[in-house]
């Protein structure tokens, strides 16, 4: 298995960063969290701070953690079910190793914008429940929303540019 360093250091850090900024902000919140709300941006769900601050933690690392077992179990999977550009170059037994594994450093990039999109998303309900009511910025989560969308999208299409021209990759 041939991963990059630099897209696993990413990961981690933003998962720490993230975990970080939780376990810093959460003494600041209330015992009753609001931690759901509607599109008004007022809060219709609550939690205990403890199961808060628990859950927005396993979250970050749970989900960021899953995309890269997903995207890892690849390699266990039949060639055929491989669905890229360039198939029967990708699919062939002497480059399918390599197509798994540019999956899975990919994974991990898309892991750390997972972690910073909950990050952010934490500091968004933290600020949220220091109003009272609480009220969530629907336009900061509209931003923060379309950042993640088009991160996504960039990750995505960064992804499939490298097995296009399996030519380019090979030199």
């Amino acid at each position: 298995m041939k991963i990059p360093k630099l897209p696993v250091i990413a990961w981690a850090a933003c998962v720490a960063a993230c975990v970080g900024s939780v376990l810093y902000l959460s003494p600041g919140l209330p015992e009753r969290v609001a931690t759901h709300f509607g599109f008004s941006g007022m809060a219709n769900g609550w939690m205990p701070r403890r199961f808060y601050t628990a859950f927005v933690i396993l979250f970050c690392a749970g989900v960021s953690s899953l995309i890269i077992a997903i995207c890892y179990a690849i390699r266990f999977f039949p060639s055929s079910t491989l669905n890229v550009p360039s198939p029967d170059y990708w699919r062939s037994p002497e480059h399918y190793r390599e197509a798994c594994d540019k999956i899975l450093g990919h994974a991990f990039w898309f892991g750390a914008l997972s972690a910073l999109w909950i990050a952010f998303l934490n500091s968004f309900v933290v600020k949220a429940n220091h109003h009272s009511p609480p009220v969530l910025d629907s336009r900061a989560m509209a931003v923060l929303t379309f950042a993640f969308l088009a991160g996504t999208l960039i990750w995505g299409l960064s992804l499939a540019r490298h097995f296009r021209n399996p030519q380019r990759t090979a030199a």
